[in-house]
């Protein structure tokens, strides 16, 4: 039982790093996926993990175990985010007609917003552009 309150600790942990890093509407890509990328990237990692109690949007009434201020937790926002910028990019190349046009304006939007005052998601939009850069040279 304490492997699962680790597990959901920095699922909930990471629903917070997407809404710092990215904003509200990121954590309606929270996948079981990344948070097992957070908790390898922190096990192989000297640093602390800090645990607070706090609400959670799912049940705001009850206050969970949440982990955070973790190199992992960021490291799997950054890839989560970055890992569903190249989902859209393809699916708007592979699909003609109303879908491509609506994750084209979706991705404007997110785009737009970022730009606000997003450092992460400038950080992970110079990564995959330097990335597109260096494939396109071969």
């Amino acid at each position: 039982m304490r492997e699962w309150g680790e597990y959901r600790s920095y699922y909930c942990g990471l629903c917070k790093e997407l809404k710092r890093e990215y904003g509200f509407t990121s954590r309606m890509l929270l996948n079981y996926d990344f948070v097992l990328l957070a908790l390898l990237a922190d096990s192989l990692s000297d640093e602390p993990c800090e645990h607070v109690q706090e609400c959670c949007i799912a049940n705001p009434v009850q206050k969970r175990c949440i982990s955070c201020n973790t190199k992992g937790l960021s490291l799997a926002a950054n890839s989560l985010v970055l890992s569903c910028a190249y989902k859209v990019n393809d699916d708007i190349q592979d699909e003609g007609g109303f879908k491509a046009y609506s994750l084209a304006n979706a991705k404007a939007a997110a785009e737009k917003q970022k730009s606000q005052g997003g450092r992460a998601f400038a950080t992970a939009r110079h990564c995959a552009l330097s990335r597109d850069a260096k494939a396109s040279r071969y």
